[in-house]
């Protein structure tokens, strides 16, 4: 038994499901990493701004929540995003930036008409404002045009917004209400004639949203002011794990069921591409090897070797697919909370069991194999499966800084001695179901009819019973007469010795 073979036979046909378990694993866990990141960032808040009431940590508090849920949202879309809050406090800087450059300012006040006041402050407004305080502390200001040249060198007019370009981000529910009021005071700052003021407010309002966007599809989730409230709040109390899953911050509310299908999708392709990979490996490299012996390679055999990991790589991407959609629904919830803790190449030892068990199901109800062999393949694959995740997780234990690899060689390496173990125990356990006759509740066949050739053998005849009709007879009268007893000689008798042992799978009987 070539035990080498069959671990990399193993390896190569399971390999599918290990990456799309651990594939799956990967993706739950980048969601989780942004999940954590983000309550570490309100908690980290709401101590460093221990001092503000909860009325202003909001303000900061939705900040952290559009850029987090951005980057959350990212995942969950499997993509990546490191949407970032400067966190400066130079005047007009932006508050949130993303990927692809685009900046953001927040503002989260008590009214709609606040809210987008805030965000309409021209820099001539900001300047006053400025100057006016300076001149309380009895100090001198910088002039309108030094002020200008020194902050805003590329402003065009002191009537744009200090937040110019960015988008404009206030609570949801304010949002309706401040388009409304821009819309109207556009109206009559046109029909004043203050066309600069005008061009300003419709900026802005052209700018107004209550979510970031990245432009592929990776938005934050809109944030009403009494959520952001209660945000501060919790931050402060120490229960934003109860708070955040109020607001559908959860993997089961944020991963939809075509989220799974996708990354099942995903899943499967790769999966798919490796083990074409891992099953023409072997083929390509014979083919090397028949090169150097003959200075020839042998395309045809190459081909229909080739077909047959195509056939193979469909059978991957089923598992994969499976697999990784079963461990994202496990890990998400959908499967009940205590599955949420399920290990990836766990599940994916399942799937590998229960794929096996439906595909040599249909072969034994089509007549194709028998129940033995039906019963022997399943305890050969949890044999192997449970040795090859075994030996898998131990690898991957002692080599924790590296992914997939170890797990991937401890699981070759545990699946040949799977095989070998299996082969052991299978005949000890064969063994005494000859001597004493066990069935093991009929999953052994023992069979005591003896077989027809080995009769033959012997030199005992053999014949089938038929029915047969006795006719009636007469009896007739006779005499008896004299006879001679004539001498003969003892024949020759050769022994066979019957033997009880294996025939054939899980069936022991005589030879």
């Amino acid at each position: 038994m070539d035990y080498f073979k069959n671990g990399f036979d193993y390896v190569a046909s399971n390999l599918s499901t290990i990456f799309g378990s651990v594939s799956a694993h990967q993706y739950t866990g980048a969601i989780k990493k942004e999940i954590d990141q983000m309550i570490f960032k309100l908690y980290e808040e709401a101590d460093r701004r221990a001092n503000l009431s909860n009325e202003f940590l909001k303000g900061f508090d939705a900040e952290v929540w559009h850029t987090y849920t951005q980057r959350i949202n990212a995942a969950v879309n499997g993509q990546s995003s490191s949407a970032y809050m400067p966190e400066s406090t130079a005047v007009g800087s932006a508050d949130i930036v993303l990927d692809n450059g685009q900046a953001y300012s927040s503002k989260y006040y008590g009214t709609a008409s606040q809210s987008v006041g805030q965000q309409a402050t021209t820099i001539r407004a900001r300047y006053e404002i400025l100057k006016k305080n300076a001149e309380k502390r009895g100090e001198s200001f910088l002039s309108l045009e030094e002020y200008l040249e020194k902050y805003f060198p590329n402003t065009k007019s002191a009537n744009e917004s200090i937040y110019y370009t960015q988008g404009r981000l206030i609570p949801s529910d304010q949002l309706a209400q401040a388009k409304s009021l821009l819309q109207k005071r556009i109206a009559k700052e046109r029909s004043s004639g203050r066309t600069d003021v005008a061009n300003n407010l419709q900026e802005v309002l052209n700018s107004l949203t209550d979510t970031i966007d990245d432009g592929k599809g990776n938005t934050s989730i809109r944030l009403t002011k009494q959520q952001a409230e209660l945000l501060a709040k919790a931050s402060k109390d120490g229960t934003l794990d109860e708070v955040l899953e109020k607001l559908g911050i959860t993997l089961k509310d944020l991963i939809k069921p075509h989220d799974m299908l996708r990354e099942a999708f995903k899943a499967g392709l790769s999966a798919a591409a490796l083990s074409f990979v891992m099953n023409v490996a072997p083929i390509i490299i014979n083919a090397f090897s028949q090169m150097v012996q003959r200075g020839e390679i042998d395309v045809e055999q190459l081909k229909k070797q080739g077909f047959d990991a195509l056939t193979q790589t469909a059978k991957s991407f089923l598992l994969g697919a499976i697999s990784s959609g079963v461990t994202i629904a496990a890990q998400a919830g959908y499967l009940g909370n205590i599955m949420t803790s399920a290990d990836p190449t766990l599940i994916g030892a399942t799937v590998v069991l229960v794929f096996t068990a439906i595909e040599n199901g249909i072969k034994v109800a089509n007549g194709k194999i028998s129940k033995q062999e039906y019963a022997q393949t399943m305890m050969r694959s949890m044999f192997i499966s449970a040795s090859s995740v075994g030996l898998g997780m131990a690898a991957q234990a002692i080599f924790a800084e590296v992914p997939v690899i170890p797990y991937l060689l401890g699981s070759f390496v545990g699946s040949a001695l799977g095989g070998f173990l299996y082969n052991v125990t299978e005949k000890v356990f064969l063994s005494y179901c000859i001597e004493s006759g066990f069935t093991f509740f009929g999953l052994v066949k023992q069979d005591y009819q003896i077989d027809e050739k080995l009769l033959k053998d012997i030199g005992l005849s053999t014949f089938k019973e038929e029915s047969i009709d006795l006719p009636l007879f007469v009896s007739e009268s006779f005499e008896s007469e004299n006879f001679n007893y004539q001498g003969f000689q003892y024949e020759h008798v050769g022994v066979t010795i019957v033997r009880r042992g294996i025939v054939g799978v899980f069936n022991i009987g005589y030879y």
